[in-house]
């Protein structure tokens, strides 16, 4: 249910006449929604599912464009505005997140208010990618209580399983820091992209793959039908992760480039997508370098479906539901079309199942606040209005999502991400809430460093060094005079009781240090921008760099698999490049023993063998050689969270392959052990034509391939350098600490208030004790369990297709002066 969504006002005219243009930022248009020809509003789905879990058929995304009301019953009970203020955040998500054009949006009042937005954005990034319910592939053995803090409880199997449990604990963390303020509008705010979250499950999982969890959502499941579902698989498609590191691929939007070179729309992604920018690797940035070379793709179909027209969605296809026309490629990928379940059914059960989970959720959330005395708060945030109208956000409402004192979504996005199934479920957190002096030269460049448990972590809510203009205009300059701002610091693997403040500046020494090795990086850049534009033309004409043929995976679920230990299978794995040359990779995978006992409870061994690479047709043009040197990297994922070297392998290069050929391999893979009916084995694998690059290089292809990630490491640059040693030091107002877990057991309290600070001076330190945050008694698996829900959504996934049709149909664009590029539900 992720999505772009492009809120741009567009007068009729423009519309008809320019289609796609942008003319002004004051009148600049955006696309979205099903269908960008027919103009309907209410499809925008984040926001109809919770407005509908929350107000049920008082919604007022219903009132003026449904006459068949889809949900029986009041919903979660919340008023219509307090349900807007929710549903707003739960659809802005993305638009923080994703959306160049929203950011543009605020341009219109001015610079100032332009870059504030395009600094929030750009920092909320790193966090809002975990809330989406992507790249969750990894699973525990069966049999074994691991990875819950108390030993208690239903442990989870599923990576999934461990993510929902932190989006729930996280949610009730937040709920209980926003009362303890009195804001209703934090609270709603926290709310909304909890629901994002939670909803993005349903179309982004395989859940509905399985006919029997189509009728019922996450929370309909008791601990006993929890156990018997431990033989069935559970994963989210990878998005932000390399697809050959899980089982399925989300699938990738991009967009026309029509839309992204026009006046404003460009300058900004010029600005958001530059260099030094977080999210210049997003993909909606990578195609926007590809459209400024001039690259266009239009009118594309994948696996048979069309594309529309002002939609880019580029390889993998993916097996997401976030919209009807999507859904078609995603039931497709997914292999569960049926004569008696088409992919608009898919969609259908994916959205129903999220409306009813939605208002399942916000019903446990008031049933938890009320258990913990916080029931006056709940009402209020209940039927409240903070948002002022939908389409007109308060200022209220927008500063929940840039000011830098607020940013509530923390509680519900913080924690290593992707977990892992054998990860620890609980994690802990320190909110750091820190008040610069007002007084002159208070503020500070230094770094500062907050240490805790033998941790250490920068306070940077956006951390983009650099000396050029552009880099300094768009970040965001932490501890500035009179800020108050809020840091969050873990994960810890138990609760910190107290944490140590670093002011890391910089000496004299250091500066000159850094202003020597800026001008030898500066000379050494100089002479490498000449030195690789000859060896570049080189490298092109002679060949050095390996070229890449294609890549595909063999996947095996545990009913695909050899049941009979001994037995085996056959299997042949297609890379077919064109003109770069078609190969076939086969080998066999082979059953080793049972494990754990012969029941389905248990777990089964296996073996994959690669036994030759078959040449169909080589390439049409190798450089300057007329012989291909194929070379295949490939991996062994058992979905454990692990890939160590042993399940890697090269092979080749092979010399002079020609048509027809076949080159024998016969290695067998060290043998990986999976649970018996949920277990999945992948095989990826990738293969490219050697051209005289190094074997070690050839080795790095491969660890990339496996998902292997290069450290990120923090260079300071001569500027960086300078301006952490001049006015090195600090003056603190206030630190309000908030300590909160996630995972298990709900604990969430502030820890810490420390008024009249004083000065941290340049490479001094200052220590504060923390007080222990009281268990609250609420487990994330009692919010799971909950009864006494009282759900009126219960029939949602099983009404008519008439009123299925209707389910987007909203009132005309013209009415709202809305257009908007969806790119998930």
């Amino acid at each position: 249910m992720r999505r772009v969504d492009w809120r741009m006002k567009l007068p009729l005219r423009t519309l008809l006449a320019v289609g796609v243009s942008v003319t002004a930022l004051s009148q600049a248009q955006a696309f979205g929604g099903e269908d960008f020809i027919t103009l309907t509003v209410n499809n925008w789905h984040h926001a109809d599912i919770s407005c509908r879990g929350a107000a049920g058929t008082s919604c007022f995304r219903n009132t003026n464009d449904e006459a068949t009301p889809l949900i029986k019953g009041t919903g979660a009970g919340f008023s219509t505005g307090a349900a807007a203020s929710i549903c707003w955040h739960a659809d802005y998500v993305d638009s923080y997140g994703y959306n160049p054009l929203w950011w543009a949006e605020a341009l219109k009042q001015g610079p100032e208010a332009g870059f504030k937005r395009l600094k929030a954005a750009l920092a909320c990034k790193p966090e809002i990618t975990k809330v989406h319910f992507d790249d969750l592939v990894t699973r525990r053995l069966n049999g074994g209580l691991g990875g819950l803090s108390n030993g208690f409880g239903r442990a989870p199997r599923s990576a999934p399983e461990v993510q929902m449990r932190r989006y729930l604990s996280g949610t009730i963390d937040g709920m209980l820091y926003a009362e303890s303020l009195g804001d209703v509008a934090m609270a709603h705010h926290i709310l909304g992209v909890s629901l994002h979250a939670i909803q993005d499950f349903y179309s982004h999982s395989n859940w509905i793959n399985e006919p029997v969890r189509r009728n019922k959502t996450y929370f309909d499941m008791a601990t006993s039908e929890w156990d018997n579902l431990g033989t069935i698989s559970l994963y989210t498609g990878t998005y932000e992760t390399p697809t050959q590191t899980g089982v399925d691929s989300h699938g990738k939007y991009g967009f026309a480039c029509t839309i992204m070179n026009q006046p404003g729309i460009k300058t900004l992604l010029d600005v958001g997508c530059g260099a030094f920018s977080p999210i210049a690797s997003d993909s909606t940035c990578l195609q926007y370098k590809e459209c400024k070379q001039g690259t266009s793709i239009a009118g594309a179909a994948i696996v048979g479906v069309t594309i529309p027209s002002n939609v880019l969605y580029f390889a993998p296809a993916g097996i997401n539901l976030d919209s009807k026309w999507g859904a078609e490629i995603g039931a497709k990928q997914r292999k569960i079309v049926a004569p008696d379940f088409t992919a608009r059914q898919a969609f259908d059960t994916a959205e129903g199942l999220a409306i009813k989970a939605s208002e399942q959720w916000l019903r446990r959330v008031g049933m938890a606040m009320e258990k913990l005395g916080k029931g006056s708060f709940w009402r209020r945030v209940s039927t409240e209005n903070s948002v002022g109208t939908y389409n007109n956000p308060s200022a209220l409402a927008i500063s929940q999502w840039e000011n830098f004192g607020k940013l509530g979504y923390h509680f519900v996005s913080a924690g290593t991400y992707p977990p892992k199934a054998t990860d620890n479920v609980e994690e802990h957190f320190l909110r750091l809430k820190i008040k610069t002096s007002t007084d002159a030269n208070s503020g500070t460049n230094a770094d500062i460093i907050v240490k805790a448990n033998n941790q250490e972590f920068l306070l940077d809510n956006m951390p983009m060094k650099g000396e050029s203009a552009l880099k300094k205009a768009i970040s965001y300059n932490d501890f500035e005079q009179g800020d108050d701002d809020v840091y969050l610091v873990g994960p810890f693997k138990s609760i910190p009781t107290s944490f140590t403040l670093e002011n890391r500046s910089k000496s004299a020494g250091e500066v000159v240090l850094a202003a020597g090795e800026a001008f030898v990086k500066a000379v050494v850049e100089a002479v490498k921008t000449v030195v690789d534009g000859i060896v570049g033309f080189f490298k092109t004409l002679f060949g050095s760099d390996p070229d890449f043929v294609q890549k595909n995976q063999k996947v095996w679920r545990f009913n695909e698999l050899p049941q009979s230990v001994g037995s085996s299978q056959d299997f042949s794995i297609d890379l077919n490049g064109g003109d770069e040359g078609h190969y076939v990779l086969r080998g066999d995978i082979r059953k080793t023993a049972d494990v754990g006992g012969l029941g389905a409870q248990g777990n089964a061994e296996y073996v994959v063998r690669v036994t030759q690479l078959h040449c169909i047709k080589e390439s049409k043009f190798d450089r300057l050689s007329n012989s291909d040197e194929p070379f295949v990297a490939c991996f062994v994922n058992a979905l454990d969270g692990q890939s160590p070297k042993s399940r890697r392998a090269l092979f080749g290069p092979f010399d002079d392959v020609d048509d027809g050929e076949t080159r024998s391999i016969n290695h067998s893979f060290p043998a990986v052990t999976i649970p018996k009916g949920a277990g999945v084995i992948s095989f990826p694998v990738l293969l490219m034509e050697s051209d005289d690059e190094s074997a070690q290089e050839r080795q790095d292809i491969l660890n990339k391939f496996a998902g292997d990630t290069e450290p990120k490491v923090k260079e300071d640059t001569f500027l960086d350098v300078l301006g952490a040693a001049v006015a090195p030091d600090w003056k603190v107002d206030r630190i309000e600490a908030w300590t909160f877990s996630k995972g298990d057991q709900v604990r969430s309290a502030r820890t810490g208030l420390f008024n009249n600070v004083g000065w941290i001076e340049g490479k001094q330190s200052k220590s504060f004790s923390l007080s222990t945050p009281p268990n609250t008694g609420l487990r994330a698996q009692d919010l799971e369990d909950m009864t006494g829900v009282t759900l009126s959504a219960s029939e949602s996934t099983k009404r008519p297709l008439v009123a299925l049709l209707s389910l987007t149909v909203g009132a005309s664009l013209l009415g709202l002066g809305l257009i908007r590029l969806g790119r998930e539900k």
